[in-house]
């Protein structure tokens, strides 16, 4: 999400707030002056908030990539590791077969020539 908009939007609302404020307020110059400057104030702190709460969030996405991909990285030498525990395993049957193949195809020709 891009945060960018968002701000113009949030700065926008805030400024077209303040002149309807201004225009149709039945309060005196010194009530209005020190509701804008509190209502700024207010704007201030949310920005500042926002912006904290941002940098936290990219922290956070930051750390989460960093231990996904260590956690990839495991579990796929762990599995090539179970796949050559696998072949390692099965290279004696395999050869048997393949004996067990080759004696067979001697027993079909030796019966060939009969």
């Amino acid at each position: 999400m891009k945060f960018k908009p968002l701000f113009y939007g949030v700065i926008f609302g805030s400024v077209v707030t303040g002149i309807t404020t201004l225009l149709f307020t039945p309060k005196s110059g010194q009530e209005v002056q020190a509701s804008l400057t509190e209502s700024v104030t207010k704007i201030k702190k949310n920005l500042d908030e926002t912006k904290e709460q941002t940098i936290s969030l990219k922290k956070q996405f930051s750390e989460t990539a960093k231990i996904s991909k260590e956690a990839i990285e495991i579990v796929s030498q762990d599995v090539k590791d179970s796949v050559d525990d696998w072949k390692r395993e099965i290279e004696p049957a395999l050869k048997q077969l393949q004996k067990e193949i080759n004696r067979l195809q001697e027993v079909v020709e030796s019966s060939r020539r009969w």
